[in-house]
């Protein structure tokens, strides 16, 4: 069993201050420390269960594992969800519309690439979710964006495929199968098959995470 800390900063973990209005210098309490299953991957925030407290969503090596807040800075015991093959990355994001948070989750699959995929978990909206949903991606997901790439309304995927490495040279490494997946939803927590950009072998730094932001 692996843990995730907190530092909280100037206040209580679900209130928001600038440093300026709480302390001259920004200085956190000492970190708590909550268990997880598995080994701990990355960590997403959201209100899970609909009770207007943080919860937090963390890809282990094992699944997903969910630990409901308290308000407080404090977390329930973890609870875990399976996922696909090696979960890398977890994010939070209302898929279908229906006023619950749900779980995406990157799975690396083996060394090679082999299971690889992209799971969806769909939310109850009391911090327990569907069985995952599993989607093909590229080789090795690392990362995961959502936003309305076609502005239809309906949320979508981007995700940031590993690939395969194959050399360890620095300042610089060298990836075969390196790509950015992406898929269109449906607005009901389904998917269409991915369209992929692959970028044989080049020479990139570890590509493992994307972001988007959304157009004001």
């Amino acid at each position: 069993m692996k843990s995730i800390s907190l530092l909280l900063l100037c206040g209580i973990f679900g209130q928001y201050f600038s440093a300026a209005d709480v302390c001259s210098v920004p200085t956190f309490a000492p970190a708590r420390t909550f268990n997880a299953e598995g080994a701990t991957r990355s960590v997403a925030i959201g209100d899970l269960n609909r009770d207007g407290k943080m919860d937090l969503a963390v890809a282990t090596s094992i699944g997903v594992s969910v630990l409901l807040g308290e308000g407080d800075g404090n977390f329930r015991k973890a609870v875990n969800f399976v996922a696909g093959t090696n979960p890398i990355y977890a994010a939070v994001a209302d898929l279908n519309n229906d006023g619950n948070f749900d779980l995406v989750v990157a799975n690396q699959g083996q060394s090679g690439g082999s299971g690889s995929s992209i799971s969806v978990l769909l939310g109850k909206g009391d911090g327990t979710f569907q069985a995952a949903v599993n989607y093909a991606a590229g080789v090795r997901p690392h990362g995961v964006a959502i936003g309305d790439f076609n502005e239809d309304g309906k949320l979508d995927l981007a995700v940031a495929n590993e690939g395969v490495l194959q050399g360890d040279e620095n300042p610089f490494v060298t990836f075969s199968n390196s790509s950015v997946s992406v898929l269109l939803g449906k607005g009901d927590g389904t998917f269409k098959l991915p369209s992929i950009t692959t970028r044989e072998q080049a020479p990139v730094r570890w590509p493992w995470l994307i972001s988007t932001r959304m157009a004001s």
